[in-house]
């Protein structure tokens, strides 16, 4: 399974869900400024693929990595300070890890 499965599969339980969610691309990319084509970084590196509210407004950060990937040292940081703070954020590996969050983010 690719990290881009647990994207595809995360963004339809969750449009299926009622949860207000956001995604957040950290990918940088290229764009065009007068002509000419620039690289630029995202201005939010590590932080988690989903983000959103549960129905009493407490805020949660999803991040999905396959079995064998890597948190990151600054994908970690952030779910450190989501955590810290009134709100969830977890790491998903599998379909199973998405169904049980999902689940616990509407009953929060």
């Amino acid at each position: 399974m690719l990290e881009a499965d647990l994207l595809r599969y995360a963004r339809i339980k969750l449009d299926l869900s009622g949860l207000v969610y956001f995604r957040v691309n950290n990918s940088p990319g290229l764009f065009n400024k007068g002509g000419n084509i620039r690289f630029k970084k995202s201005s939010m590196s590590g932080f988690p693929d989903y983000g959103g509210y549960t129905p009493k407004g407490f805020g949660w950060a999803l991040e999905l990595k396959t079995i064998k990937g890597h948190v990151a040292l600054h994908q970690q940081e952030w779910i450190d300070k989501i955590n810290g703070t009134n709100a969830i954020a977890e790491v998903a590996r599998c379909f199973e890890d998405i169904d049980n969050f999902i689940e616990r983010m509407k009953n929060r």
